[in-house]
């Protein structure tokens, strides 16, 4: 999980890894913006430019490259390059299903709602640390957990006609 955060530590110093975390799609069209939106990113670059792109955002293409990455980690067996591109594919592809980053209005700031990009990505946050230490709780270990549920769920598999 550490490693997931990455994407977000390079910001700071690498001028060309903010655009990958967002698309702001509602900017390419209001009413049909993924009909107008090639899916190919060089075909993208043809009709919009480069530099639009990189303005507006390109992180449905940075998914699929990083999944290349990992498929070719994968492909020579390279643990360290496996785990980083794992970490990394989920960092993007959970940028990816933000809705502020999604859009050109991502802080509220044409909708006088400035600072909602910030108070989205917080307070969810901090309200998940509170609930986990709420009342002081600790974890129990349980020997098998899940064991007699998944033997369960695996029979109902095998009555439904699939086997696991």
């Amino acid at each position: 999980m550490r490693l997931s955060t990455a994407p977000d530590e390079r910001r700071n110093d690498d001028p060309t890894e903010a655009p990958k975390h967002f698309i702001d799609i509602d900017h390419y069209s209001e009413s049909d913006p993924f009909g107008k939106m090639p899916r190919r990113y060089e075909k993208a670059v043809e009709k919009f430019g480069a530099d639009t792109l990189k303005k507006y955002g390109t992180v449905p293409w940075v998914v699929l490259e990083t999944k290349d990455h990992l498929t070719e980690a994968f492909r020579q067996r390279d643990t360290l390059a496996i785990i980083k591109y794992s970490a990394e594919l989920s960092h993007y592809v959970g940028d990816a299903f933000v809705p502020l980053h999604t859009t050109v209005n991502y802080d509220g700031q044409l909708t006088e709602q400035k600072g909602l990009h910030s108070l989205w990505e917080s307070q969810p946050a901090r309200a998940v640390h509170q609930r986990l230490q709420a009342g002081g709780r600790t974890g129990q270990v349980r020997k098998r957990p899940a064991g007699r549920h998944l033997g369960r769920a695996a029979g109902e598999l095998r009555l439904c006609g699939r086997n696991l």
